[in-house]
């Protein structure tokens, strides 16, 4: 009658280290999100066939609304970015219109930009996925308002919003209304490897965006949306700027 075979000692350290690196591989990729993915507690976004909307939020709240929609037919595919800003009505809540209607293919991003918060959402109701931290980052001098986003993918859409509604405080002081401050700036890229919006022009598999007046004091917040046009992966790069003109995460200023 034979023996039951037995792991050797090399066989043993073996099957160890691999499942060490199995589980550091795991822990290295991004959490994914259920559901929506609510930062400073951002607002919930319903969707309709046609409509987007949140509620709770509070009257007048200055709301931005930013998505990247894939319309897939049989011999083509339409790729879309609505952006839309507007202002919460009296009862605290935003509903916007989608041309075309809103497509199952799709990821939305909406801003409450009066109280520095933001969701991530998707109509199918998937796992959201964020790009890994290390595949966008911005660089540039200390200092300088111009900063180069760099991005670890080769077909992406990049959708900024600098928000210089200066809400806070006017020129003698005194607190304004949401009503009279100026609308913010909306700018989407078609950020492709070795396309014009690519500043090294090199197909490298890495984009790199130039994003003028990024870090401007003089504004109250910043926002990237990027967005893999492929996988639909996404990061958020959001930015709320202090008196002194220093930056940190919204609501932590």
């Amino acid at each position: 009658m034979s023996k039951p075979r037995t792991l050797s000692h090399r066989s043993i350290i073996l099957f160890v280290l691999l499942t060490i690196v199995s589980a550091s591989a795991a822990l290295s990729q991004p959490i994914p999100f259920a559901g929506q993915m609510q930062t400073n507690d951002g607002p919930t976004i319903v969707f309709t066939a046609t409509t987007v909307s949140c509620t709770g939020l509070a009257p007048g709240d200055l709301v931005a609304l930013i998505g990247f929609s894939i319309d897939r037919k049989a011999n083509s595919q339409t790729v879309t970015t609505p952006t839309i800003s507007y202002q919460a009505d009296a009862n605290g809540a935003f509903t916007a219109t989608i041309e075309g209607g809103v497509k199952p293919r799709s990821i939305w991003l909406l801003i409450d930009e009066t109280a520095f918060s933001y969701t991530v959402a998707s109509p199918e109701g998937s796992v959201l996925r964020q790009l890994p931290d290390a595949a966008t980052f911005t660089s540039g001098e200390v200092g300088s308002l111009s900063q180069t986003l760099l991005i670890q993918r080769a077909h992406t859409h990049v959708v900024t919003l600098s928000d210089r509604s200066n809400l806070n405080m006017d020129s003698r002081g005194r607190r304004i209304k949401p009503a009279d401050a100026t609308a913010s700036a909306l700018a989407v890229i078609d950020a492709k490897d070795g396309s014009a919006s690519d500043t090294d022009g090199a197909i490298d598999g890495v984009v790199h965006v130039l994003l003028p007046n990024f870090a401007d004091p003089s504004q109250r917040a910043a926002y990237l949306f990027v967005v893999d046009d492929r996988t639909l992966e996404f990061r958020v790069l959001a930015l709320q700027f202090n008196s002194s003109g220093g930056h940190c995460r919204p609501g932590e200023c």
